[in-house]
């Protein structure tokens, strides 16, 4: 009886150190889990590649830069050509204004339009195609 309380003991001792190691493994994945949600946080608060907005393609920016984009492109003066004169034409002259506030909500739309943990499943086994673009 003496003897088969040893290897209880010798065999609890293996345990606790497969234990040990298994809740070291499974710490560094949560760890690893974390950090990945963070950087696919980071990417998603971009707009999505290939995404065009009032013919200006934004994709892969971010709200600042898609509005500073699309209020370059409609602010830019009009060439019109008449026979063999040049007019150029301001979009200011004609009161025109581009409501980029409501054209980047409904880009929005657009990014979060897929659920977010589903979207994080495909981005952590690779199915989406993310670029990575940090400031």
């Amino acid at each position: 009886m003496a003897q088969r309380s040893c290897v209880r003991l010798r065999r609890r001792g293996s345990f606790s150190a497969l234990r040990l190691f298994s809740l070291l493994l499974l710490l560094v994945a949560i760890i690893q889990a974390a950090a990945q949600l963070v950087v696919f946080s980071r990417l998603r608060s971009y707009l999505p590649a290939g995404l065009i907005v009032a013919g200006v393609p934004v994709g892969q920016m971010d709200r600042q830069q898609a509005a500073q984009s699309l209020e370059e492109v409609y602010s830019t003066p009009v060439e019109l050509r008449y026979n063999d004169a040049v007019i150029h034409f301001r979009p200011l002259w004609w009161i025109f204004a581009v409501d980029v506030e409501n054209m980047l909500a409904m880009a929005n739309l657009e990014r979060t339009q897929q659920q977010f943990w589903v979207e994080f499943w495909d981005f952590l086994w690779g199915r989406r195609n993310f670029r990575r673009r940090f400031h």
